[in-house]
């Protein structure tokens, strides 16, 4: 398990070096860069070995970086920076007794991520743009004891935690007002703590750009 983590996290790093280096060194920078805020709520249902059946829920906030390159005639690598507040529910109930003894079934969160978006500028004529994003965030949690559906909790170990994820998504309409994102996301602490169990979610976003 060690190694795996170590591999991702290498894995992670290459993928952001790939991506940074050709824009610094053959890409344009982009012309007027949006600059502007996104308002975002999100959920979506989390999953594990464990079967902790989790539910997350997100509010967050994010700003455009003025970084950003044009990479091709339909391509451009933008930066951005989102906080988010986000709580993990259990719906597992407490008498069963396949449901483990310990563990909290609410967890309260924080994280801070830096976000790479890769967007494609289509030919059509719909007011549709469709991205890719990923990030390797750190967050914060409450509890690092999760209720879980057999005779042991999950233990993530510390209250720091990574926050990694890969998502698509597009926005809409012809000032880009509204867009809707989907999300993979990977809980851990890559080792840093004794215990490193994870949680992995599936989200659904919906933001609101001004």
């Amino acid at each position: 398990m060690m190694l795996y983590l170590i591999i991702r996290r290498l894995g992670l790093c290459l993928l952001c070096s790939s991506l940074l280096l050709p824009a610094w060194s053959l890409a344009e920078t982009a012309k007027n860069p949006d600059k502007r805020w996104a308002a975002i709520v999100g959920a979506g249902p989390g999953f594990s070995n464990r079967r902790n059946e989790l539910t997350q829920y997100r509010l967050a906030i994010s700003k455009d970086l003025p970084w950003q390159w044009s990479l091709a005639e339909k391509w451009t690598l933008k930066t951005r920076l989102e906080t988010s507040y986000f709580e993990w529910h259990s719906s597992l109930d407490d008498s069963d007794p396949d449901v483990s003894k310990r563990g909290e079934d609410l967890v309260h969160g924080m994280s801070v991520s830096p976000v790479w978006r890769l967007e494609y500028l289509p030919q059509w004529d719909k007011p549709i743009f469709p991205y890719f994003e990923f990030s390797v965030g750190a967050s914060y949690i409450t509890e690092s004891n999760i209720v879980s559906k057999n005779t042991n909790h999950t233990t993530l170990g510390c209250h720091f935690q990574f926050e990694d994820r890969i998502g698509l998504g597009s926005d809409f309409g012809s000032e880009r007002r509204w867009g809707v994102t989907t999300y993979a996301l990977h809980y851990s602490n890559a080792g840093t703590c004794s215990e490193n169990s994870g949680v992995n979610f599936f989200e659904l976003r919906l933001h609101y750009n001004f």
